[in-house]
């Protein structure tokens, strides 16, 4: 049986900044499920998530793992229970309800963005200032907003910040088999919930 929890921003907006409705604080988030859990899978579905023009993760975030007491572990972690105590709504963790399931996805990350060094970015920035367009012709989509969300990650090991760009993908029931930054892998799935 999997389990979840749900951690949702509060409504009131006192998350919100001008550019995201989480106001930055799912990056933090992110980051900080990621570290906590170690050597445990456990898997993120973001149900409200927007592709577009403006793309973001809504403000419900649904953690799912196999085992009910390393879900309470890792949102125990102290970084990660003092973000969710001072700016999230979480819900106690409990098992997915059979009648609950909207569909399954996979979250799955978006590598279009990985390629993009800041280096490329201010020779591209530069040469389009004097009306010279992108250094290379394949690189006019690049250059472009994405249509999918992302967080922004800073490694700790190696200290280099980051974009991890997700899209979902509706697919049929599978296992919960994801990555360590908690995104499905391709032979896994993650409910959505109503």
């Amino acid at each position: 049986m999997t389990f979840f929890a749900q951690i949702e921003l509060p409504p009131d907006g006192s998350a919100q900044d001008s550019e995201r409705p989480d106001g930055g604080v799912l990056d933090i988030l992110f980051s900080r499920l990621h570290e906590a859990a170690t050597g445990r899978t456990f898997g993120l579905a973001m149900p409200d998530m927007v592709t577009g023009i403006a793309p973001h993760f809504g403000r419900r975030l649904h953690i799912f793992c196999d085992s009910k007491d390393d879900l309470n572990d890792i949102l125990d972690v102290r970084p990660v229970r003092f973000l969710i105590r001072d700016h999230c709504v979480a819900s106690p963790v409990r098992p997915i309800p059979e009648r609950g399931v909207e569909h399954y996805a996979r979250f799955v990350r978006d590598r279009r963005g990985d390629y993009h060094t800041p280096s490329r970015s201010r020779r591209d920035t530069q040469r389009a200032a004097n009306g010279q367009g992108p250094a290379e012709p394949w690189r006019a989509a690049e250059i472009q907003q994405p249509e999918v969300p992302r967080f922004s990650y800073q490694s700790r090991s190696t200290g280099q910040s980051f974009a991890i760009y997700v899209r979902m993908e509706k697919t049929d029931r599978a296992p919960l088999r994801t990555t360590s930054f908690g995104l499905t892998r391709p032979d896994g799935a993650v409910p959505i919930l109503r």
